[in-house]
């Protein structure tokens, strides 16, 4: 008898869960179509700050194993290496900023605020 209640309670729980209002069809309740200059543009920043933070971390992902191999030649120097070193952290920034900019949602051309 236990069992039964237990699994018509199971069943009530996943059939209210289901009943939720959501993201249906794939279409994301985000996502607003603005028009700029006569042209469509989709506005979900959602969408832009997760590839933003993906690209990131692949830049990050992509450094570090750089600076790594960098810390493991065992017969260079260490001023050599630090230089080195120092230099992948600046390129590193300077990628990172690059995506920064392309995905800033204030980058519109030539406007001015």
């Amino acid at each position: 008898m236990k069992r039964v209640f237990t699994l018509l309670i199971a069943t009530g729980l996943l059939v209210a869960a289901d009943a939720q209002p959501g993201v249906r069809n794939g279409r994301s309740p985000v996502g607003v179509n603005v028009s700029v200059n006569n042209r469509s543009v989709a506005s979900n920043s959602f969408a832009a700050d997760r590839r933003m933070r993906e690209e990131i971390i692949r830049i990050n992902i992509k450094y570090d194993r750089k600076i790594q191999q960098v810390r493991n030649q065992f017969f260079t120097r260490h001023t050599v290496k630090a230089r080195q070193i120092r230099s992948l952290e600046m390129q590193r920034q300077r990628e990172i900023r690059k995506v920064q900019m392309k995905y800033s949602r204030y980058n519109h051309g030539n406007r001015r605020y």
